[in-house]
């Protein structure tokens, strides 16, 4: 994560500063320093043939260039080490690196904070926290990746959760990023399954009181002319939704989040589509929404969609469907706009009594989608 500066002379003619770049600015992110990037070494590996030398004295300079703003700066030590394209050593190789280093991080500063093991997936986490365990140098932040066409946030946060109490590594702070490969960076709607699976966890095992996040690097979210891209778009959709969060069955590609208003008479979804699997269909699909615990007879239903823009910056969000449909025992049925690939859904939907004179215009614009059947 990167921290984000302005200076402080409008220039002329300098359009205002969206809204959403403005609390980023009023909010600076931490600095997320890795070392396999700020640090040098001898060999494939840190470490390799007993060789430290280069590693700990360009470690030791990384932490000196930070030293004034130590109370932000967390550390690091590698990027996904569980991708052999990433790092040259084994398992055994990375964990030994993470005690040395954790170890000389907290001889430099014992309030340095640290953060691991950053893995592409959830597989290294539980191995790893026993090793950090028994050098004591378990890390302040547990963290790992999660790809956004397979992710399982849910079931891997409750399992590192219980793994806390069992192993006796009890962390309080769990980070859940998404995975690096460029080709996943930018789709808004892997970032909406990254979202719900964090909203799901928290639905179920908020009652343990720790502190779950998904985070992302800021310069993933807008261009270098400081434009947002899709997937910032697709992050205030879900922030910004209202009420009490309910439950969304999911399918094979699709993921989302929905929250109802207290009387039960509105309801806003926001709906992701994973992005294109290698080998994978890319046929647009029909989404058949099926949404329970309705108030009224009639609801009416505004759905619209977030293309998948990539890199580029994000583009409007254009109107995919408006109707009314009947509410029949608290559920209301209706097809969805066929839903591509990365694209994001949402719908609002408010409902009303049939002898209620509608509005001359919805109340609700917005929509998702995904998958075959969601309830």
């Amino acid at each position: 994560m990167v921290g984000l500066s302005r200076t402080s002379k409008k220039q002329a003619n300098e359009p205002e500063t969206p809204a959403w770049l403005d609390r980023l600015l009023k909010e600076p992110a931490p600095l997320l320093v890795t070392l396999s990037d700020a640090a040098k070494f001898d060999g494939k590996f840190p470490g390799e043939k007993g060789n430290w030398k280069k590693w700990d004295e360009t470690v030791e300079a990384a932490f000196r260039k930070h030293a004034d703003r130590q109370a932000t700066v967390q550390w690091e030590v590698w990027n996904e080490p569980d991708q052999a394209a990433k790092f040259k050593g084994s398992q055994a190789d990375y964990f030994a690196m993470w005690v040395r280093t954790a170890q000389l991080l907290k001889r430099l500063d014992s309030r340095a904070v640290l953060v691991g093991p950053s893995s592409s997936s959830h597989g290294w986490v539980q191995e790893f926290l026993k090793v950090a365990k028994e050098y004591e140098v378990l890390p302040d932040i547990v963290c790992w990746h999660e790809d956004g066409n397979k992710a399982d946030i849910a079931g891997h946060l409750n399992s590192s959760e219980e793994s806390f109490w069992q192993d006796g590594t009890a962390r309080e702070h769990i980070r859940v990023m998404q995975t690096t490969s460029s080709a996943q960076k930018y789709v808004p709607g892997d970032m909406v399954i990254l979202m719900s699976g964090i909203r799901e966890a928290r639905r179920q095992v908020a009652w343990r009181g720790l502190k779950e996040e998904l985070a992302i690097k800021v310069h993933h979210l807008m261009t270098d002319d400081g434009k947002p891209r899709a997937i910032m778009k697709a992050m205030e959709l879900v922030s910004e939704l209202n009420g009490t969060l309910v439950k969304v069955d999911k399918t094979d590609t699709v993921q989302g989040v929905a929250a109802k208003s207290i009387d039960g008479k509105s309801v806003e979804i926001v709906l992701g589509r994973a992005r294109l699997k290698t080998g994978a269909d890319p046929k647009l699909v029909e989404v058949k929404m099926v949404v329970k615990g309705l108030k009224g007879d009639i609801a009416r239903v505004g759905v619209m969609r977030l293309a998948n823009g990539g890199a580029a910056p994000a583009m409007e969000m254009t109107p995919a469907m408006e109707r009314e449909v009947e509410v029949k025992n608290g559920e209301a049925k209706f097809a969805m706009p066929e839903f591509a690939r990365g694209e994001v859904m949402e719908v609002k939907l408010e409902t009303r009594k049939a002898t209620t004179k509608p509005a001359t215009r919805p109340a609700v614009t917005m929509g998702g989608g995904g998958g075959e059947r969601l309830e």
